[in-house]
Parts: structure tokens; C-alpha cells; sequence
């Protein structure tokens, strides 16, 4: 008991020699966490341009959408920001002692153990010893302190067995030791609110010297603690894994007329298989063994030890083990190295974050990478647009194509309405009074196809549709058609028999009825000839609506998507110049 003081004062005393080294690494590490969020709001006033962009049916919609997540990610990346400077204030508070944090599921027996180094137990032990002679170190709560609170906290011990766990990360401070009691993982806060509580455990766990991580012998090794415990390994932190409440009671007896139950340790074969069972989980999940140590230990044990100054039960309570394992840990030179590395990774993470990974892209959350990869997304799709309007695209061929369809079909009708209501023998035909009509439907055209692309375009007017020079004559045409006839007419012929001669006599004349061939001449009107008229007009509308066309898609493609891809190349060149300066802040 007394080597574990002696180490800790010996601790703190090696930490104080150490100031000029913490101050200057504080001052640094302070100079960087200003210059990120110095590129961010950098990056962020850039980016404010897309906030103006309309909204369109594929491309301003994916402009919108991260314009949307751009902010999200400066929100995110600020609260990682401010995180760490929280984080970065709570090691600083604490950078002369050894920051011990307990982690560990709801039960597991945290606040017991708390207590239990605190020195209750040998506070009120019935024989002396250094906890006797020692301050007393009150308990303190982190949270009200972080959050600025007038709120007063005055107990002695950490609550324990109460209804609701632990809400608020507490600690109380020894000569070169701070013991943090943190809310077990799934405990439920006033509010059912699982995750207000294991984020406050988390916080503070990542800025730990040493996490001494408690799980509960009833069930070792539940996937909780299996997850939890490979999170701190990925995350480099020294870990000590205890498996806690490692006693039973023993088979009744009689003593004395009156059945009698014993507190004891769990067998020693028992207790190792659940050591190297728990172990052989953690090595399952990738976490090589030398990372990995478990000690079974018995806090009740160990005051039962203290009160009745029994040296097998002290023994059997594995807590001395314990003490042991704290004193290698805080005696070691090394751990000035933990309080230096851990700033350092955990400002590396957060500039991991702000970046992100390629590999996990798909997944994760806002990042500079997920960014730089949405945006170019949307410069690809408008660049495919760009393409596609080009004169020789696929889009501009079918826009255009669809203008002309239905300009043949208007202007036939309009040049056979022309010549049916006119007489004369030479019609001239001119499209000067369809101007209006024509331009209206070329306009119609790119209205109906260019929406498609972008849901907001109107039609600028940009060039002008002039149907002046298009003109064209045609002649009546008339056809003669020649034929002979089969013709009646009345001949004279003698008369014939008795009673025709009589008549004959008296000066009557006796006629018969034949044909004779005659040749006929027919005028037929054909009307205008509009064949030629047509196709002369039609090539030359078709050549005026081809440029008309041409002229207005070249004006979209260069007022819109050609400044939309400008303006990303920019945006997506800052990104990815703001993350080579960010991997530049990184520690090496």
C-alpha cells in the first residue's frame, strides 16, 4: 500500500520536472487547431457561391444537395474541432498526474472500485495505514465543470447500487493520480437516452493515460465489451481489462445453530478460463495479445480483507494484482511519452475525420474526401451535358432535329394554304409574316428539351431568327388534252315503201340518225407547282433554324454548365489544397 503512494508522488514529481516540455507542446498544439479551423472557414466562405445556384432537375439538384452537406461538414468538422479543444483542456488540467479513466458496461462495478482506490475501505480500516494520514480528495464532477455551471457537487464517494447510474463523468485527484468515474455503456439517463450517457463516456475516454476497462464476471466478454475494448485498441490507448465481482458464496453452513453463507473467490481454474476466454475474444477481432492483459479481481473481497485483516482473503480479492498492474503504468518514464502521443493522435484523428477515408466513402460521414468526390459528380454530369450540346453531341443532334420536324410541317402547310387562296398565273411565297410564329416554336423546342437538363431555363433570346431573305416563286400550271369523238348528227335518205314515196310526192323529206369522229381540246387547271418552292424554303429554314438552334445551345452551354464546371474545378482544386494543408498540421 504504501509503494503505490511513494510511486505516485514519485510520478508527479517526475511530471512537474517536465513543464517546459508539456508548455511548449500545448502552445503548439493550440497554434494548430487554430490554423484547421482557419482553413475551414477559408474553404467555407468560398463555397458560399453555391448557395445561389437554382435548383434544377439534375444537376442544380445535386448542386443544392451539397451546398447542403458542405455546410453539414463545416458544422461536423467545427464540432469535432471543439471537441477536441474540450478534450485538449481537460488533459491540460491534469497533464502533472496520471489520468486514469474507468470504462465499462452499466453494473460492472465502477463507482465500487472508485471507491475502493479512493482508500474508503482503508479509511475506515481498524489498523493504520498511509490512507490514515492522507487529505481527503473529494469528489469533483467534470461535466458541471466543462459546461460552466454554478452547480455544486459535495460528496465524499462515488454513489453506488443506486436505481440510475452514474449521469456525469466524476473524479476525484490523489498525488499524481486523477481517477475518473465515467456512465456505463447502455445506462439509461432520466430520459431513456441511452446515447447522452455513452457519449459522455466516450469523450472523456479518449483522452485517457490509462483506461482501466470492467467487465462483469457474471458475463465476461459480452459483444459490448468486445466492441468497446477494440475501439480503444484502434483508437491507441492503453487499456487494463478487469473482470470485476469475481467472488461467490460459498455452500451453507452451520455456525453455531445458524445457517451461515460466505462471500469467497471464485475457483482459480474458473477465474483463468474466464481470463483466457475473454482474451481469445479480443484476439479474434484483430488485437494482437501483447495489447491484451485481464485480471480478475473482487472489490468486496478486498474489504472484507481490510475490515477482517485477512491476508488470504487480500490475496484472494486479486486487488493487490491490481495495484501492480496502476504502478507499472505510472512509475514508467514512458507515460510522459503517452501524454505527449495521445494530444497527438487524437489531432491527427481529427484531421482524419475532417478528411476522410477514400476507402470508406461510401459510408461515412461529411468529409473534405466525400466533398471533393459529391462535386465531382456533379462536374462530370455537367460536363456530359456539355458534351451532349456540343454541335456534333447526341443532344444537340436531337433538339435540333426535333426543331426541324416540326418547322417541314408548319411551313407545308402554310405554303399550300398560300397558293390555293391565289389566282394569279406567278405566286411569289415569303415567310416574313411567320417571323414571330417560327421563332416561337424554335423556342418551344429548347424550352420542352433544354428543361430537361436544367429545370429552370428560359429561353434567353440570345440569337436572332430572321426569315427575310427566305423566299421562293411558283407558277400556275395548266395541262391540254386532245381526243376525238364519236359524234351524232341527221342524214337524208330516199324513201322507202309505199306510203314514205306517197309522203315523198307531196314534198316530205325522210332523215337517219349516224356518227362521225370529231377532235376535242380540254384546259386543265393544275393548280401551283409548290415542289420546288418547298424544298428551296425548307433548305434554307432549315439552315436558319440549324444556326438559331446552335447559337442558343453554345450560349447555354458556355453561360451554364462551362462557368458551372469552371466554378467546381476551383471548388474541388481548394478542397483538395485544403486537405494537403491539413495533412501538413498533422503530427509525424
Amino acid at each position: 500500500m504504501s509503494q503505490i503512494l511513494d510511486d505516485l508522488n514519485a510520478f508527479q514529481d517526475s511530471l512537474n520536472a517536465s513543464r517546459t516540455i508539456l508548455g511548449d507542446f500545448q502552445d503548439d498544439l493550440g497554434n494548430r487547431l487554430r490554423a484547421i479551423a482557419g482553413l475551414l472557414n477559408d474553404l467555407s466562405t468560398q463555397t458560399d457561391t453555391l448557395k445561389g445556384t437554382s435548383t434544377t432537375d439534375d444537376v442544380g439538384q445535386l448542386l443544392a444537395q451539397e451546398t447542403a452537406n458542405w455546410q453539414a461538414i463545416v458544422h461536423e468538422c467545427a464540432r469535432k474541432i471543439a471537441e477536441n479543444v474540450t478534450g485538449r483542456d481537460f488533459q491540460h488540467r491534469f497533464e502533472k498526474q496520471a489520468l486514469v479513466i474507468v470504462f465499462g458496461i452499466v453494473k460492472a462495478g465502477k463507482s465500487t472500485l472508485g471507491n475502493f482506490i479512493r482508500g474508503r475501505a482503508f479509511a475506515n480500516a481498524p489498523f493504520d495505514n498511509p490512507y490514515k494520514h492522507q487529505d481527503q480528495f473529494p469528489i469533483s464532477d467534470i461535466t458541471v465543470e466543462i459546461s460552466g455551471r454554478p452547480d455544486a457537487l459535495h460528496k465524499d464517494y462515488f454513489d453506488e447500487n443506486s436505481i440510475e447510474s452514474t449521469c456525469s463523468a466524476q473524479y476525484f485527484t490523489m498525488p499524481g493520480l486523477v481517477w475518473v468515474d465515467t456512465p456505463g455503456t447502455a445506462a439509461l439517463a432520466k430520459k431513456n437516452d441511452i446515447r447522452i450517457l455513452e457519449d459522455i463516456a466516450r469523450q472523456f475516454v479518449m483522452y485517457a493515460d490509462l483506461v482501466v476497462f470492467l467487465a462483469n464476471s457474471a458475463s465476461p466478454g459480452v459483444s459490448d465489451d468486445i466492441r468497446n475494448y477494440q475501439s480503444l485498441y484502434q483508437n491507441g490507448k492503453r487499456a487494463l481489462m478487469l473482470i470485476t465481482r469475481s467472488d461467490t458464496t460459498s455452500k451453507p453452513t452451520v455456525v453455531n445453530g445458524k445457517v451461515v453463507k460466505a462471500i469467497v473467490a471464485k475457483a482459480p481454474e474458473r477465474r483463468r478460463l474466464q481470463e483466457e476466454s475473454l482474451c481469445d475474444a479480443l484476439a479474434e477481432q484483430g488485437i494482437p495479445r501483447q495489447h491484451i492483459s485481464a485480471v480478475s479481481i473482487s472489490t468486496r473481497l478486498a474489504e472484507m480483507a481490510i475490515q477482517q485483516q485477512d491476508d488470504q482473503l487480500w490475496r484472494d480479492s486479486n486487488m493487490g494484482q491490481l495495484y501492480r498492474s496502476i504502478g507499472d503504468v505510472i512509475s514508467n518514464q514512458e507515460i510522459l511519452q503517452l501524454k505527449l502521443d495521445n494530444p497527438r493522435r487524437q489531432l491527427n484523428a481529427v484531421i482524419d475525420a475532417i478528411i476522410g477515408s477514400p476507402a470508406r466513402l461510401p459510408h461515412e460521414g461529411a468529409s473534405l474526401h466525400r466533398l471533393a468526390n459529391a462535386m465531382a459528380a456533379v462536374r462530370h454530369t455537367m460536363q456530359d451535358h456539355y458534351d451532349q450540346l456540343a454541335p456534333d453531341g447526341r443532344l444537340a443532334a436531337d433538339i435540333t432535329q426535333d426543331a426541324v420536324n416540326r418547322l417541314r410541317a408548319a411551313i407545308r402547310h402554310h405554303i399550300d394554304e398560300q397558293a390555293d387562296s391565289n389566282r394569279q398565273e406567278t405566286v411569289s411565297i415569303s415567310l416574313h409574316d411567320l417571323q414571330d410564329k417560327i421563332t416561337s416554336t424554335l423556342q418551344d423546342v429548347l424550352q420542352h428539351q433544354v428543361q430537361r437538363l436544367i429545370g429552370h431555363y428560359q429561353v434567353s433570346a440570345q440569337a436572332v431568327f430572321s426569315t427575310d431573305a427566305i423566299t421562293a416563286t411558283a407558277d400556275r400550271q395548266h395541262e391540254t388534252h386532245t381526243s376525238e369523238v364519236e359524234v351524232p348528227y341527221r342524214c337524208r335518205r330516199e324513201p322507202e315503201g309505199l306510203f314514205e314515196h306517197i309522203g315523198s310526192f307531196f314534198g316530205k323529206t325522210y332523215y337517219e340518225i349516224d356518227t362521225r369522229t370529231e377532235k376535242k381540246t380540254i384546259d386543265i387547271d393544275r393548280g401551283f407547282d409548290t415542289t420546288a418552292a418547298k424544298a428551296q424554303i425548307l433548305a434554307q429554314l432549315e439552315d436558319e433554324a440549324r444556326r438559331f438552334v446552335a447559337a442558343e445551345l453554345a450560349h447555354i452551354r458556355d453561360s451554364f454548365f462551362l462557368a458551372g464546371i469552371r466554378q467546381l474545378d476551383t471548388l474541388i482544386a481548394n478542397v483538395n489544397g485544403l486537405t494537403d494543408r491539413l495533412n501538413g498540421l498533422r503530427f509525424r
